[in-house]
């Protein structure tokens, strides 16, 4: 895949996330279904080696928490770097100043550690 290419997935991936949340926390839903599946349908080819699951790393990286978060879930979902996507979702789950952020990096936690995947 093309540099150009993944440039346009990461920046449709941060603006996915980033309305994702925003529509989550307003409680517009249809626009936060539309969203994930755009996060979803980039998942699933990340998942069938169409892109390339490396570009997560710098998301997680990144100042944007909403976006940092969304990269954590799907790392775990892929079983890739997961260290480092628990230590960063722990970091937020720990921070109750960060309201539903903090809750959903709890669940999020609490459902890989008793079943061991997250699926999309």
């Amino acid at each position: 895949m093309k540099k150009n290419d993944i440039d346009k997935i990461k920046i449709q991936y941060i603006n996915s996330a980033k309305e994702h949340r925003r529509a989550s926390f307003s409680g517009d839903f249809k626009i936060a279904n539309k969203e994930y599946k755009k996060l979803r349908k980039i998942f699933n080819d990340i998942q069938v080696n169409i892109i390339d699951r490396k570009f997560l790393i710098e998301l997680l990286n990144g100042e944007e928490l909403e976006v940092a978060t969304w990269a954590a879930v799907h790392m775990l979902g892929l079983k890739f770097e997961t260290k480092r996507a628990v230590k960063l979702l722990d970091n937020v789950a720990r921070n109750d100043d960060l309201g539903m952020l903090s809750f959903n990096a709890k669940m999020t936690l609490k459902v890989w550690k008793e079943k061991g995947e997250l699926t999309f």
